[in-house]
């Protein structure tokens, strides 16, 4: 099993994306629900401002321009409710009762660089399972697969003896 940027639990209150106050995690949880569940409509066009957005969202520093470039691509091609309908779920997603059940050899990748679903969120899952693999890949975001794509592969095929 591979879990790749992934949260079981608490996924805004432990975003770093926007940076609160401990004091304010409630007003970071709200106003987080509010925004993911919004059915932003974006224009149906890669432009320089929403890049960067993607990149400062989604990505480390040192992606390349075609990563920024796939990852803008295909946030765009989510329909606009599709987008709103899945931030309404992961405002509520809690998953964190089922780890124990669990028990397959599971390796858990995690981007030091991501504020979507920061490490925290990998280190308390690798700590949940009896047989897990944490591994944390320095200046990479949320979108490892695409950033560090060698990285995440060795990761997954290495325990089946196939990492290369």
């Amino acid at each position: 099993v591979a879990l790749v940027n992934v949260g079981v639990e608490n996924l805004i209150r432990r975003s770093t994306l926007v940076p609160f106050p401990t004091a304010l995690t409630t007003l970071r949880s709200v106003i987080g629900e509010r925004i993911l569940a919004a059915p932003l409509v974006l224009p149906p066009w890669t432009n320089p401002v929403l890049s960067r957005l993607v990149k400062a969202i989604a990505l480390g520093r040192g992606a390349s321009p075609a990563q920024v470039a796939l990852c803008t691509e295909m946030f765009l091609a989510t329909p606009t409710d599709v987008r709103a309908s899945f931030g309404a779920t992961l405002s509520t997603f809690d998953l964190a009762h089922g780890l124990p059940a669990l028990t397959a050899p599971t390796v858990v990748v995690a981007g030091q660089r991501d504020r979507l679903t920061p490490s925290v969120h990998a280190r308390a899952i690798a700590a949940a399972l009896a047989c897990a693999t944490l591994i944390e890949l320095p200046a990479v975001g949320h979108m490892a697969p695409i950033e560090a794509a060698a990285e995440v592969s060795h990761a997954i095929l290495a325990p089946a003896g196939r990492g290369g």
